[in-house]
Formats: C-alpha cells, structure tokens, sequence
C-alpha cells in the first residue's frame, strides 16, 4: 500500500469516524438545544457535542496539518502559520455556533476537545502505520 493511498484512506476514515462518533456521543448524552436553536440557522437534534466545531477541528487540523504537512513537507513558518489559520478557523466555527444559537458554550468546548482527541489519536495510528509500511519495505 502506498505512501499516498495510506494518507487518504487514513483522511477519509478519520473524517467519517469522527462524524460516527459524535453522533454516538449526542445519542448517549441527549443534552437539549437553546431555546434559540433553530432561530437564525436550522439545528436540530441533540446539543452535545457541537458536530459542526467537531468536523471542523477534525477535518482542518487532518488536511492541513497532517496531510498538508506530509505532502508539502513546508518549513517551519509555514507550519506555524498553517497551526494558527487551523486555531482560528475551528475557533470560528465554535464561537459561529454559540453566537448563532445553536449551541450552548459546553457544546463547542466538548466539540473542540472531542475532535482534538479524535484526530489525535487517528494521527498516531497513522504514524504506526507508516512507521510499519516503512519497516516492512526495509526488510524487503
């Protein structure tokens, strides 16, 4: 399996976990929207995790810095930079959705930290899995 097709399968699986996983969280915690939600933009269904602050932590922090940064292979600026723009546009995402009405504080913050742990944890797989595929063309 190749460098490339490991990194997209690893993208896709993340993306799509991450949404399964909210998911199951919003149905075991049944936590109820603002009496606001619904207001300005549609939201429906249980309130916590915020899935929106959740897939955009996910998905920008594993396409920038993750696949970006395995691709590009940018300087150290670059990845600094990339870290800031990811920080601010999930941070954005969170405060859009509390600002809008269609989450409590607690939900964007528990979006925020599941979806940090959640691609965390799918990074070091991917680090596991390309140190493997590494080894095992070493030996061949």
């Amino acid at each position: 399996m190749g460098r490339r097709f490991l990194t997209a399968a690893w993208l896709a699986v993340t993306v799509a976990g991450s949404s399964l996983v909210n998911s199951l969280v919003k149905a075991a915690v049944e936590e109820v929207r603002p009496a606001s939600a619904g207001a300005v933009t549609p939201a429906d269904g249980f309130s916590y995790p915020s899935g929106h602050t959740q897939a955009a932590t996910v998905t920008y922090v594993a396409v920038v810095l993750v696949v970006g940064w395995q691709v590009l292979h940018p300087g150290r600026r670059a990845r600094i930079v990339s870290a800031g723009a990811v920080a601010l546009l999930a941070g954005a995402v969170g405060c859009s959705r509390v600002l809008l009405g269609a989450h409590w504080p607690s939900d964007v913050l528990g979006g925020w930290l599941l979806g940090s742990c959640w691609v965390t944890a799918a990074t070091a797989v991917l680090i596991a899995l390309g140190a493997r595929t590494h080894a095992v063309r070493s030996a061949a």
